[in-house]
Order: structure tokens, then sequence, then C-alpha cells
């Protein structure tokens, strides 16, 4: 397996662009990104975009503005076919367990598509787009979000983005 990773930074975010790649083909190359996840969760706006029967009751939730699913209780083998992943725009993967906190879901990935935002000082913290501010404020670990031509991945922690695999030669 092959890793292109160029890493740009946005506060205490080190993210990177992965040309040509969807949400459902990086997990599939990297089923960790959901099967060592504590939560697995993304936030939607459209009711459709989830079919009926596909949750399983006490394995994972759906409310009326996100889906979740947990890692420690499912696998990404069980639902990678019944889910359109794309169409969510963006999820978000919590390795540890910590409080779920969202005053008003910012749904990106769809409409609005995340800016490659930047950063590395106290001033631009406080300049930051208001989907930067949304990603910061709920605390991620990772993040994976769809862009005009790809998917952008966003992690806490570096080595976890140097991890992720992009193709299979």
């Amino acid at each position: 397996m092959k890793t292109s990773i160029k890493p740009k930074q946005c506060c205490r975010y080190t993210w990177s662009l992965f040309p040509k790649l969807t949400i459902k083909k990086a997990l599939e190359l990297n089923p960790w990104l959901f099967n060592n996840s504590y939560n697995f969760l993304s936030y939607y706006d459209d009711k459709n975009i989830i079919p009926q029967g596909v949750f399983e009751e006490k394995k994972n939730w759906i409310t009326e503005n996100f889906v979740l699913f947990s890692g420690a209780r499912t696998k990404l083998a069980d639902y990678i076919n019944l889910v359109d992943w794309d169409n969510f725009g963006t999820w978000y993967i919590f390795l540890y367990p910590g409080e779920l906190k969202a005053e008003k879901p910012v749904i990106i990935g769809k409409e609005i598509l995340l800016d490659k935002g930047k950063g590395q000082d106290l001033h631009d913290y406080f300049n930051l787009s208001k989907e930067w501010e949304f990603i910061h404020g709920i605390q991620a670990d990772m993040f994976i979000t769809k862009q005009k031509n790809g998917i952008m991945i966003g992690v806490l922690n570096d080595l976890n983005l140097w991890c992720v695999e992009t193709e299979i030669n």
C-alpha cells in the first residue's frame, strides 16, 4: 500500500488532501478509522440519506441531526455497503470516550466545503471559519470530509495521518 501525505496545519489540527479518494474508499482501505473508534459520527440534515433497517437497536444511535456508530461494538464490514458514507459530507472520529457536544450542528461537506484553513498562532485561532470553529469545538480526534475532488483528513495526532493508506498497488 502507498501513502501520499502533504500535511498542513490549522491550529490544533494537521490535515491533508487526498485527491480522487472518497470517504467510502478511505474507510475500505483503512477500516481501523472505524473499528478503532470509540465514537464515529456525522451530522446530517436530510433524513432520506439513512436507509431504514440499517441500524440495530442498542448498537447504533440515530437522532434528528446525527448518526453515531461505535467501533467498540460494531465493525465496518457490517455497514460498509449499507450506508452512503460520502453523502453525509463529514465524519468525526473520537478514539477515546468523551463528551459529545455541539450547540448547533454545522453540516460540512454538503453545500459548504471545509476551506483549507491555516494558522499556527493564537491570532489565527480567533479568525477561523465557522466550519473550522465547529470542528475545534467538538474536539474530534480525527475527521474525514468531502472536498471538490477528493477528501480531507484532519487529525489531532499527526501519527494518525501518516497511518492512512491511500491506494493499493
